[in-house]
């Protein structure tokens, strides 16, 4: 968890249990189908895949100081599908806490 920088009430107990992490999961219909997700600081993970549930994640290490989330597939069927939900991102929190965003597309 990355150090707050203005928080009167402190480090959570048990904030080592977690990790700084995202993390995107796709309902994949068809075989062959590449899957990425990305930040807007310069972290990428993809791979290709078969029909399926599949998760992807992000260590919030090296996605720069801040900034946005997207996600995206191509496959048959699929010739180049992004989803950007907006979500924002600091590594530099002012007070601790344990947020998640949850978003949905379906292509």
């Amino acid at each position: 968890m990355m150090p707050a920088t203005n928080d009167s009430v402190g480090r959570p107990t048990n904030a080592d249990w977690e990790s700084d992490t995202v993390y995107a999961t796709f309902f994949i219909a068809n075989d062959n189908t590449n899957i990425a997700l990305r930040t807007t600081g310069g972290a990428y993970a993809q791979r290709t895949v078969n029909r399926g549930i599949y998760n992807i994640q992000l260590p919030t290490t090296g996605m720069g100081e801040g900034g946005q989330v997207a996600y995206g597939m191509v496959g048959p069927g699929i010739s180049y599908a992004v989803y950007d939900p907006g979500f924002r991102y600091t590594m530099r929190p002012a007070q601790y806490n344990f947020n998640y965003y949850v978003g949905g597309r379906t292509f």
